[in-house]
């Protein structure tokens, strides 16, 4: 695969360089072969109180989080993990204060054993740590707490105490932002956030930029400080926030899915935002080998030469209720064949 190693050939990507080869990001159940390993502090031995809760996996389940918000887990919601219905906790922004709360901090952290056992499984010669920003969501913890409809009419009607909530919900991530890079001393930093649909952004550019830019910004900061590049996840269509996002540090962008023009993504920004996913194929049960490997070759095709591109892909095992996991696993392993295969001489 060339005389450079995985974290350089995925780190090139950040500063616009051609890879040798394509990387390869995620794949459900394949190991990736970009070599990027995940470190996350919040969800540790030792710091609870950082974590998001149980698992959303079956059977269904019911949870809170460090905030007192209530989860539900099941079949209806594919087990993914969404705030209760009917049991929000705010229900007049105006009055944020009265109702949330920072949550309770271990009096004594050992940051450095942290560290050590989160990056243990890491060879960082070879592998990028990439920290994470486990459920860390501002937009998305702030809706849980009013529930979706409620949250974006008190983003137009009051953007001030929204603005005030988020940011104190935002304080109490910020020493661990600063921790978790001092001690981890990791290659990239990811920030999440969903904050679109399908069709499009959930509220204006002005919000955008008036209360959440500023959020990411600042939990961006320590890592920037060092020279970091930043990864940003967002799912929907949120292309309109893409620049934004650069100002910031943002280099790496997933699951970069294809509702967004990806085309013109990586025409406009000329590889300075690396474009990870592109995965649109939705195949049935009896789909063929060859059709998937096509497939596979058809996105790469389209959207990694010239670099700026790390192929992400698959098929989820949780929720997909018309494929056994027998068939899912099969049809990913033909997915990530392809890519590794197809994309390992890609760029000679």
């Amino acid at each position: 695969m060339g005389e450079i190693t995985p974290k350089e050939n995925y780190l090139r990507l950040s500063r616009g360089e051609l890879p040798d080869y394509l990387p390869m990001g995620f794949v459900q159940g394949v190991p990736s072969s970009s070599n990027v390993g995940f470190a996350d502090l919040f969800v540790v031995k030792g710091a609870t109180a950082f974590g998001v809760g149980k698992p959303a996996v079956p059977p269904m389940t019911e949870w809170t989080d460090k905030w007192g918000i209530p989860y539900v887990a099941n079949e209806e919601t594919n087990f993914a993990a969404l705030p209760k219905p009917g049991a929000f906790l705010l229900d007049d922004v105006r009055k944020w204060d009265k109702v949330v709360k920072h949550p309770e901090m271990p009096e004594r952290i050992d940051w450095e054993a942290m560290a050590a056992e989160a990056t243990a499984h890491v060879d960082r010669s070879v592998t990028a740590v990439n920290a994470l920003f486990s459920g860390q969501t501002p937009f998305q913890t702030f809706v849980a707490f009013m529930g979706f409809t409620e949250g974006l009419i008190a983003l137009y009607e009051e953007p001030e105490a929204c603005e005030e909530m988020i940011n104190y919900i935002a304080d109490f991530y910020m020493p661990i932002a600063e921790k978790s890079i001092e001690y981890i001393k990791p290659d990239i930093l990811t920030i999440s956030d969903d904050t679109a649909s399908r069709q499009g952004p959930f509220f204006s550019m002005d919000i955008y930029r008036r209360i959440f830019k500023p959020v990411y910004e600042r939990w961006a900061k320590p890592a920037t400080d060092m020279g970091l590049p930043i990864t940003f996840h967002n799912c929907g269509r949120c292309e309109d926030q893409l620049e934004d996002l650069y100002e910031i540090g943002v280099r790496y962008w997933n699951p970069a899915e294809a509702v967004n023009d990806l085309v013109e993504v990586k025409r406009k920004f000329n590889n300075r935002m690396v474009i990870s996913g592109g995965w649109s194929f939705s195949p049935t049960p009896d789909i063929s080998e060859t059709d998937v490997r096509e497939h596979v070759r058809a996105t790469i095709d389209r959207l990694a030469p010239g670099g700026g591109y790390i192929f992400s892909g698959g098929l989820y095992m949780v929720g997909n209720r018309e494929f056994t996991p027998e068939i899912i696993q099969k049809i990913n392993g033909w997915i990530s064949d392809e890519a590794y295969s197809y994309g390992k001489d890609f760029y000679k």
